[in-house]
């Protein structure tokens, strides 16, 4: 009952409602694709270190235009960055779409930063009115709330993409992801946006108290990178031989008993 008690009172939050409803539809939509992007890259015939260096890029890239979208988040509003990192996502899925004909004309490069300043522009904006609406005695379990929500869509991506790609193509997921991208954004502008100044210091950022949060999200950042990169190739070529709804059913699988796995882990931290 005091679960439930809770989950009423987030529902009572028009605003977070808001975020649940749209991090479900983008986590979805990119669920839907991550995993097969870099099998995409290697049909095209560019090679394994290519798609490394793509995905570093990305990964540099993005340090830089986190500052750059925090400076947007607090000029235009939170809600109003996450609606511009639309556009560099479609602009992103485009060129990716582009490749197969015009690959010797796109350099790798250019659409890893295209999704750099997408993702930047979105996270950015999504923690900072987070952060915002969310309260602050409850702050924790709202944010377990986030994850289980968006994890039951997360966990369904992988299998439609898969299915998708079995039955038609990359290019119609391609189309079919942005359209997505572009559907979750709406729910935010159904109330109003948040401006707030935001004071950005290097010094603040490489303070030597955020040193150990700094080397834990690092770890992170890796443990995402293979699950997203190294594992799905392997996975693909080495095991399933080259079946995209297979990959994205083992994958959704993972998904499925990684959010048991938290909603368990939950539980026992609050004891």
């Amino acid at each position: 009952m005091h679960t439930n008690h809770h989950i009423l009172d987030f529902l009572k939050n028009r605003e977070l409602n808001e975020l649940y409803a749209t991090i479900a539809l983008r986590s979805l939509a990119l669920a839907m694709i991550v995993i097969f992007i870099p099998i995409y890259l290697l049909q095209l015939g560019y090679s394994l270190t290519s798609v490394f260096v793509f995905y570093l890029v990305l990964n540099i890239s993005r340090m830089f235009f986190m500052v750059v979208a925090a400076k947007v988040s607090s000029k235009f509003g939170f809600k109003h960055s996450m609606f511009y990192h639309v556009p560099f996502m479609i602009i992103f899925y485009a060129l990716l779409y582009g490749l197969e004909d015009y690959g010797h004309l796109i350099q790798l490069w250019i659409p890893a930063v295209f999704l750099s300043i997408g993702s930047s522009l979105f996270w950015m904006g999504y923690h900072l009115d987070f952060a915002k609406v969310s309260h602050k005695k409850s702050r924790g379990s709202e944010i377990g709330f986030s994850k289980i929500f968006s994890s039951l869509f997360h966990a369904a991506g992988p299998l439609i993409g898969g299915l998708i790609l079995y039955f038609f193509s990359f290019k119609i997921l391609f189309i079919v992801v942005s359209f997505l991208l572009f559907f979750s954004i709406i729910p935010l502008f159904f109330s109003k946006d948040l401006h707030q100044p935001i004071n950005i210091s290097l010094k603040t950022i490489f303070n030597k108290k955020r040193l150990k949060s700094a080397v834990s999200h690092m770890g992170f950042g890796i443990e995402s990178s293979v699950a997203i990169v190294i594992w799905p190739i392997f996975i693909f070529f080495s095991i399933l031989n080259k079946n995209y709804i297979e990959l994205g059913l083992v994958s959704s699988f993972g998904l499925v008993f990684s959010l048991i796995a938290t909603v368990i882990i939950g539980k026992f931290s609050d004891s």
